[in-house]
């Protein structure tokens, strides 16, 4: 596929994938026969096992001297040989410091993980790049994916890379940006708008790119997106000495990313490459279309959704596919969960560009946004360290930045944005 990565540490790693696990039923599908499933037999999601006996800190010590990116950590990435490998130079992002905002949210301790600096500037380029490795590897030439914006773009630019055909499909309703439209049919995909908003539209798109003999690789459909992923919680790790902070703040839609950080922080521990306590999580979520954050104060119905859209698209996703295996994901953690309302979502994105310089997405404004609001409620402490993780660049967000646009912004307010459960998990 011809990725830029021929640098010879990466040839010698090898991966340590042994196999798939099936969330639901806990069926195994060994690493040989992957090719045939995507998804268990029983309808479950499938998650890569890798054997990790015998991994060393010396080991660890050998992943920090690769090539900057996530394909560093190559043995616990599933793609078997370095020469599939697809990569347009992704993972390796910054860790910011926010001095204006830290002071102005008391505190001290927070910074920033810019997944804005990816290829298509969001973080879903981690997943595009391993879930087209991977299956692309496997033999699969047709993928096809429902999306509201970003992974789209990112998956159609690594297809493009790839050589192979790829179907978007977007909702008709709600207020997506409209480079989530264009820029997939930049990288030559074929785009489609389905009537609905987001549930009733994938569902149809599912319909008929399954009928068109594609490949449907949304969240949950097959195991290797939430493998790219799952780097940025390595990533952090690293970044911290091989510590984990005490909160990683994540702006959570269908819940792979924050799936993924769980599950990366426990293989860094189960390989013994992770120094001290695992990290609390907080999960954020847009208020109104919090399924996640009902979730963790055990509401499970999904029957709290009251709206279907707001400026942050990528936290306003009112279905949960595996309530359990989100709830999974809270064994091990501390979890908190936050709710926030447009209005702060705005005024902390101007905030963070008027007195840092950086330029968030809505959905890591949501974060920043979550932190003021849980520092006043004193579930994080003046004296912890936050890293919160802004998924992609406010420069796929241009609507946003007209201070006269339609997006009604009342005057900056001393914080709105309703918790909606600040429930801390100690399993």
């Amino acid at each position: 596929m011809g990725s830029h990565l021929g640098a010879e540490p990466l040839r010698e790693a090898r991966s340590r994938a042994c196999g798939l696990t099936c969330f639901r039923c806990g069926a195994f599908v060994a690493q040989q026969d992957a090719r045939a499933h995507l998804v268990c037999a029983c309808g479950g999601p499938l998650l890569q096992q890798y054997d990790v006996e015998g991994l060393t800190r010396a080991d660890r010590d050998a992943v920090s001297s690769r090539p900057a990116g996530l394909w560093r950590y190559r043995e616990l990435l599933p793609v078997a040989e370095a020469r599939n490998i697809c990569s347009l130079s992704e993972g390796g992002t910054p860790i910011i410091e926010l001095p204006a905002t830290a002071q102005a949210l008391r505190c001290p301790g927070l910074s920033l993980k810019d997944e804005g600096r990816n290829p298509t500037g969001s973080f879903k380029a981690r997943g595009a790049s391993v879930g087209v490795s991977r299956l692309v590897e496997l033999g699969l030439t047709s993928l096809a994916m429902p999306t509201v914006g970003s992974g789209g773009s990112a998956w159609s630019a690594y297809a493009a890379k790839a050589g192979i055909r790829m179907i978007v499909g977007l909702p008709e309703e709600g207020s997506l940006p409209g480079i989530g439209y264009m820029e997939p049919a930049s990288y030559g995909a074929q785009v489609l708008r389905c009537p609905g908003h987001i549930a009733e539209a994938f569902k149809a798109f599912r319909a008929h790119a399954t009928e068109a003999g594609f490949s449907v690789v949304g969240a949950f459909l097959e195991p290797y997106r939430l493998e790219g992923e799952k780097t940025i919680g390595y990533e952090i790790a690293e970044q911290f000495d091989w510590r984990a902070p005490n909160w990683i703040v994540w702006p959570t839609g269908g819940g792979v990313g924050l799936i993924g950080l769980a599950k990366a922080f426990r293989e860094l521990r189960d390989a013994g490459w992770l120094e001290g306590p695992l990290p609390g999580l907080v999960a954020v979520q847009a208020e109104g279309c919090a399924p996640v954050v009902d979730l963790m104060r055990g509401t499970t119905d999904g029957q709290r959704i009251t709206r279907h859209e707001s400026i942050a698209p990528g936290i306003t996703v009112p279905n949960q596919s595996f309530p359990d295996l989100m709830l999974d994901t809270t064994r091990d953690f501390r979890v908190l969960g936050a709710a926030v309302a447009d209005a702060d979502v705005l005024g902390e994105l101007r905030f963070v560009a008027k007195h840092d310089g950086l330029l968030l997405s809505p959905e890591g404004a949501a974060g920043i946004a979550a932190v003021r609001a849980l520092r006043d409620e004193g579930a994080i402490a003046t004296t912890d360290s936050v890293v919160v993780v802004n998924t992609a660049t406010g420069l796929r967000y241009p609507h946003l930045l007209d201070n006269h646009a339609s997006v009604a912004l009342p005057a900056r307010r001393e914080p709105a944005t309703r918790i909606d459960a600040t429930r801390a998990l100690a399993r």
